[in-house]
């Protein structure tokens, strides 16, 4: 069996890869057979992984893409946004449509 030396702090250690992967196979089927016997468990941590896998992954695909990535036009620091007041129903910021921006382009 082949033998590897590690040195630890001044202290020589033999590690024994075989026999550590041995106990490694031996340790992960009894982890499965105890599993086994509980479904319900198994069920449970299953949904609870997938939950959150899919929850991070959406919440880093919304970051990225408001966030991260650059606005897909040629000159972003030239947008602006356009407003209008609507007073006589006490609304402050009323957000244009683009029939109001054509308007007001034209000097209507």
């Amino acid at each position: 069996m082949p033998r590897d030396e590690r040195h630890n702090y001044g202290c020589s250690v033999v590690v024994n890869w075989g026999i550590t992967f041995v106990r490694l196979i031996r340790d992960l089927k009894y982890a499965l057979r105890r599993l086994a016997l509980t479904p319900g468990f198994i069920l449970a941590t299953l949904v609870t992984l997938a939950l959150g896998i899919g929850a991070n992954t959406a919440i880093f695909n919304v970051i990225d893409s408001v966030l991260l990535k650059p606005l897909p036009f040629p000159e972003p620091d030239r947008l602006i946004g356009v407003w209008q007041t609507a007073s006589g129903v006490d609304i402050k910021d009323l957000n244009a449509s683009i029939a109001d921006c054509v308007t007001l382009s034209r000097g209507l």
